[in-house]
């Protein structure tokens, strides 16, 4: 595979070769003269590698991707998928055609789109090409449009009549949108297919044509909290726009979701949204928005008239339980199938995993017949038939995960069962399984893919996506994995230690231990190994591998299991740790030379990279200080934590003032144009706002100073006074003075010093 100089393959040829294979040939005679390096599966695709892997790599490298379209390419579901994640990620996509009458019959998908007529009988074609070299040389900047929702169900059976009329909602704004907010609801119960809906709407090609901005999948689960969703919606603002940095305050972060979404036909999908407090920070009036939820709370919060998703019909969920069988049912079995159905009370997570249990015992060599029968003397004996709102369902999802685990060897079905050790509802990546199976079995990155492909194929998972890697197991079936787990802790405690060792060895991180360190503090907590959460923040090699989302979030959902006197001492250890992180940013920041506005102009000009490291220094050193005061929130609540609290503002006076610096002449000072308080001053000031609030001091904020250095130094000056006052006698000739150099900055501390008013900077 072939490179220029910068790393980065120059152009990706997509085509089909059913059709394409002489213009691919042609188009790549053509480019490499001109100085292109061409990528072609052909002659670049490396044997034995897992292809698809390969082609989304190459794609994320290439500076532009030429698509020659031909009647086999606009067919192609491999072509579609090419230029789907092309404009997933940004890379731009130019398609040309050598038959000037492909251009008339264009699918949807490609109908926005110029196609290039290098046709020779079209009059234009020499332009054409001049165009294309041209483009080519000079790309656009790349806008990512992504696509994020989960592969089509491989047993999907469409519920016609429904399909059309949700697909028809989303396209036809009169019924979408009520005061300006476009929104459709898809209600109905736990596992009766709104999601499997949702992720076919997403893929119709009429969806994409309207949306070819992007199609964002949002998951939420019954546990999803304030900081869970401001990392969902970072997410989103990444994916839009990889280059941003993204705010670290919900409002804030919404704020600037909605933004991006002004000028983008985007469709986000909600999935699962069990509460509507959330769904504000999320709607926007410029976007269209397709939700799942089975709650109806949910409901009143919205728009518009829900379409109620009923459980499949007899017909469709006999037509479910066929698709599983590897063999066409013959009709007598068919009819069987269908009172099967019936019996299952065509609920759609029950009929997958009875599906799957069909489909292995018929590759076992059983018959059809046989495999019927099996499963309803099973039934006959676990569960009766099930009424549409009993709570059977339960005991038949237990009943029917057992018996499709027994076709699993009995090292997989315990790999299976391990599973439950992760927090319900979450997206798992295979890298992250295959890390727990290393510690607790020994297996490398490829054993555990064969696992994961193994349970796949009996249905464990309600999402399995081999793009992108992860998978999702459904909230019913994870709640009996983790009944039959029993008691995790052991397993807990195996984990956090094989990290712990693994981290304390200095080894360099594999790719399976690696992607389970975002889960080490959530393993740490069930296992009451809080010294390792407190030295994953004070320690430099372990703090860096966190992500922002787990410094910032954690203490406010993970810590909720610890004792009230755990929970405080762990997150006072964390604020103190992260105000240490703080300091050593506030210090490199005061290292660069001033005037920092005429740096920051000339880094801008002269070296993009060093002025990326210039603001991610000030950005950091506010960001972590924002965050150090929020873990203390966390524990110094209340008056009897009125001491400690007043020790950690006084260890961290330097800090604050800083902040409060910052906070007045950021933008002119920094020559970072607004961009430091966009992003990180609500969290940052409101923070050291709110600890104050909490413990009771309220009093110290009035309602025009929102400075964080003049409030804390105002606190902090009357504690002094109180105990000045109340000082027992001394026999000193004299009375000691102590004042604070950032206090007389922001005018908290002006009476020991009156020429302090006169200091306006600091000395750097």
């Amino acid at each position: 595979m072939v490179r220029d100089s910068s790393g980065r393959f120059r152009v990706f040829l997509s085509y089909s070769r059913q059709d394409g294979s002489k213009d691919a040939d042609e188009i790549q005679a053509e480019l490499i003269p001109h100085g292109f390096n061409v990528w072609r599966d052909v002659s670049a695709l490396q044997v034995g590698e897992r292809w698809w892997r390969q082609i989304v790599e190459v794609i994320d490298l290439s500076d532009a991707m030429v698509l020659v379209v031909t009647s086999g390419a606009v067919g192609s579901r491999v072509v579609f998928d090419e230029w789907s994640h092309a404009r997933a990620v940004g890379t731009p996509v130019f398609p040309v055609a050598f038959d000037d009458a492909i251009v008339t019959r264009l699918p949807d998908w490609l109908s926005k789109v110029e196609v290039l007529r290098l046709d020779p009988a079209y009059p234009e074609h020499e332009q054409a090409r001049a165009r294309l070299y041209t483009q080519l040389d000079n790309p656009p900047l790349r806008r990512p449009r992504p696509f994020t929702a989960p592969h089509m169900p491989t047993h999907f059976v469409p519920r016609e009549a429904k399909f059309e009329e949700i697909v028809s909602a989303l396209l036809d704004p009169t019924k979408t949108r009520r005061g300006d907010l476009g929104v459709v609801v898809l209600h109905g119960g736990g596992g009766f297919g709104k999601s499997t809906i949702a992720r076919a709407i997403c893929h119709d090609k009429r969806v994409r044509a309207v949306f070819d901005d992007g199609v964002l999948w949002v998951q939420f689960d019954e546990r999803t909290a304030p900081d869970d969703a401001l990392a969902l919606i970072q997410t989103q603002i990444g994916l839009l726009d990889p280059n941003s940095a993204p705010a670290l305050d919900l409002v804030a972060a919404g704020a600037q979701l909605r933004q991006l979404l002004a000028d983008r036909d985007v469709l986000l999908v909600l999935d699962d949204v069990w509460s509507h407090t959330l769904l504000p920070h999320f709607l926007s009036d410029r976007a269209t928005f397709l939700v799942t939820t089975r709650c109806e709370n949910v409901l009143t919060h919205l728009p518009g008239a829900p379409v109620d998703v009923e459980p499949l019909t007899q017909d469709q969920a006999a037509q479910l339980l066929s698709r599983w069988l590897p063999v066409a049912p013959q009709p007598a079995d068919q009819e069987r199938l269908t009172g099967l159905a019936a019996r299952l009370g065509e609920w759609a997570l029950l009929l997958e995993l009875v599906g799957a249990e069909l489909n292995a015992l018929v590759r076992k060599r059983r018959t059809v017949s046989d495999a019927i029968t099996h499963v309803e003397l099973r039934l006959d004996q676990d569960v009766t038939y099930l009424d549409r709102s009993s709570e059977d369902r339960n005991s038949a999802i237990a009943s029917s995960l057992d018996a499709s685990t027994a076709h699993l060897t009995p090292e997989h079905r315990d790999r299976f069962v391990e599973l439950a050790v992760f927090p319900l509802g979450t997206e798992i990546p295979f890298g992250r399984a295959a890390g727990l199976w290393s510690v607790t079995a020994g297996y490398r990155l490829m054993n555990a893919e064969d696992a994961l492909e193994e349970m796949q194929r009996l249905a464990l998972f309600t999402r399995y996506d081999a793009g992108a890697r992860t998978l999702r197991i459904h909230s019913v079936i994870q709640e009996v994995i983790v009944r039959l787990a029993g008691n995790l802790l052991p397993l807990h405690q195996a984990l956090v230690a094989a990290m712990d060792d693994h981290l304390a060895a200095g080894n360099t991180p594999t790719p399976e231990v690696d992607s389970l360190l975002p889960l080490l503090l959530y393993f740490a907590v069930r296992a009451r190994r809080l010294d390792v959460v407190v030295e994953a923040f004070n320690e430099p090699a372990r703090f860096a591998l966190l992500p922002w989302s787990i410094r910032r979030a954690y203490s406010s959902v993970e810590l909720q299991d610890l004792q009230a006197s755990e929970r405080m001492e762990v997150a006072g250890a964390i604020a103190t740790a992260l105000a240490s992180h703080a300091r050593t940013s506030m210090r490199a920041a005061k290292s660069y030379p001033v005037p920092w506005a005429d740096l920051a102009k000339r880094l801008r000009n002269e070296n993009q990279a060093e002025f990326v490291r210039y603001r991610d220094t000030f950005y950091d050193f506010a960001v972590l200080a924002g965050f150090s005061a929020g873990w203390a929130l966390t524990a110094f609540t209340g008056l009897e934590a009125s001491e400690a609290c007043h020790t950690f503002l006084e260890a961290n006076r330097d800090i604050v003032d800083f902040l409060g610096y910052l906070e007045q002449v950021g933008s002119e000072d920094t020559g970072l144009s607004g961009a430091l308080e966009a992003n990180v001053a609500f969290p940052s000031w409101e923070n050291w706002k709110r600890l104050l609030r909490i413990m009771g001091l309220g009093s110290y904020i009035s309602g025009v100073d929102t400075n964080p250095s003049r409030l804390v130094n105002k606190y902090l000056d009357s504690v002094a006074d109180h105990k000045v006052r109340h000082r027992p006698g001394s026999n000193l000739p004299f009375h000691p003075i102590v004042f604070s150099l950032g206090g007389m900055m922001n005018g908290s501390t002006t009476k020991p010093l009156p020429s302090a008013v006169r200091v306006r900077s600091f000395e750097l």
